[in-house]
Order: C-alpha cells, then sequence, then structure tokens
C-alpha cells in the first residue's frame, strides 16, 4: 500500500487490484479481503 492524497483505499496482490474503494464507494466489509485473496490463492 502507499499513501495518497485522494482519500482512495486499493489493495493489490501481485500487482492486481482486487479492492477499491473508489470504485465501490465503501470500505471493503469485514474479511472480505482475506475471501477475495483466499479465492485467488486457492486457500
Amino acid at each position: 500500500m502507499a499513501p495518497g492524497d485522494s482519500g482512495s483505499f486499493e489493495v493489490f496482490l501481485n500487482r492486481r487490484k482486487i479492492f477499491s474503494k473508489h470504485a465501490l464507494d465503501r470500505f471493503p466489509e469485514v474479511n472480505e479481503i482475506e475471501e477475495k485473496i483466499g479465492g485467488l490463492v486457492g486457500g
């Protein structure tokens, strides 16, 4: 993650964006990021 001036919250895994507060206009739900990572890595 890198700090920004726009108030965005972007999460990347191996350079692939897996969550974007800017695109969804919300913060992730509880465990949402973990579930997306698990689905991508087969966990």
